[in-house]
């Protein structure tokens, strides 16, 4: 059986460390989105800045699937990978569902924070629902300005930022000792090592 597994994709590989997940996440939600962002920005630069918004927001989805379903040169140069639980590579819906709490601009930032949280504190889940709560109560700052400003844009981006921590408060119920993402556990994927 232990030979039949190591042969598959979701077998053979141990839970990645976390240093080299960082230096990933740096490579993959960092450097290459700041990439696209100018290369689009530049070859858009005609374009209305509504359409020009609309189309950068798409290209940072397609980016974040694309990364998870194909391609990630930020786990290839560290030498991780990411895996279905079910088997075989992860599908674009597996992609989807991982990152949907990071795919959309407004919750971004809580969404990365809530996920780093989740993954470095993996330890202690007390720790972990104390940072969510702070969270939640720094993204409430930001309510009065934002509701402030009438921008219909500016009030939804609040309330998003806002419901992202609420969101892992509630769902994140165990002390992962793996080093997952909460959204890992919903779309069935684990980054591993090489």
């Amino acid at each position: 059986m232990q030979e039949s597994l190591s042969g598959s994709s979701f077998g053979s590989s141990s839970p990645a460390p976390k240093g080299r997940r960082f230096a990933s996440a740096v490579i993959d939600l960092l450097i290459v989105p700041i990439l696209l962002g100018v290369v689009m920005g530049l070859l858009l630069l005609k374009v209305p800045e509504v359409v020009r918004n609309v189309i950068l927001i798409l290209v940072n989805i397609a980016w974040l699937i694309f990364r998870d379903a194909v391609y990630s040169p930020g786990r290839a140069m560290v030498g991780l990978k990411l895996v279905s639980l079910t088997g075989g590579k992860p599908t674009v819906a597996q992609a989807f569902i991982r990152n949907i709490l990071i795919i959309i601009p407004f919750v971004l930032v809580t969404g990365y924070l809530s996920e780093l949280t989740r993954v470095f504190v993996s330890k202690s889940l007390t720790a972990r629902r104390i940072i969510y709560v702070l969270l939640l109560l720094l993204t409430l700052f930001f309510f009065p300005a934002a509701f402030a400003s009438r921008e219909i844009i500016a009030i939804l981006g609040v309330l998003g930022a806002f419901v992202v921590p609420g969101i892992f408060l509630v769902l994140d119920r165990v002390s992962s000792s793996e080093n997952s993402r909460l959204m890992d556990d919903y779309a069935k994927t684990q980054v591993v090592s090489a």
